[in-house]
């Protein structure tokens, strides 16, 4: 015969093996899941806590999101209608001549467009991930409308420098005098 346990009897599941308290759960609730985590000997680690993202981070993340798709739909338009834009700034400079398009230009129009598409859908997800895992996040739509910007600006500057009648007009702006330090 074996010696009776000196623990006192159980309560509420308490002392139940796994086996058993899945069985009392399913006797509850008979959605629980159907097996049961392995049980290990050594101790587990607490898991690290996900902690929610702070309101501002979140409105911030959001806002700044929003405006990145304002100035991605920006750029895309500006770059799609190149032949429009030059003309009001031949007409308002004064410059002769019509704009001619370069090899320059639907290279870098392209590479405009599929960079900001690609930076803002990044970003979305990214943000959205970080968020989910409780982490800040606002940085990333910033950071990326950083690269957007350089990324924009780079590119019109090549397709302005390309132009000849534009850089015909710089060269003939006269240059600002030197001033002459006094004695």
């Amino acid at each position: 015969m074996s010696t009776p346990d000196p623990r006192p009897r159980p309560q509420y599941g308490e002392y139940a093996s796994p086996d058993e308290a899945l069985a009392a759960a399913r006797a509850r609730d008979p959605w629980a899941p159907p097996s049961t985590p392995p049980v290990t000997s050594a101790p587990q680690q607490p898991a690290a806590a996900t902690r929610a993202p702070s309101r501002t981070d979140r409105s911030w993340t959001l806002v700044l999101l929003v405006l990145g798709g304002f100035f991605t739909a920006y750029a895309i338009l500006t770059m799609t209608t190149l032949d429009v834009n030059f003309e009001q700034f031949y007409e308002v400079y004064g410059i002769e001549g019509s704009h001619q398009v370069t090899p320059v230009e639907p290279i870098a129009a392209g590479v405009v467009i599929v960079s900001h598409l690609a930076l803002l859908v990044g970003s979305v997800i990214l943000a959205r991930r970080r968020l989910q895992a409780g982490r800040l996040a606002f940085w990333i739509p910033l950071a990326a409308g950083a690269i957007a910007s350089v990324i924009f600006f780079v590119a019109f500057a090549a397709i302005v420098a390309a132009d000849p009648n534009i850089m015909e007009y710089m060269n003939s702006i006269p240059a600002l005098p030197v001033p002459t330090p006094t004695p």
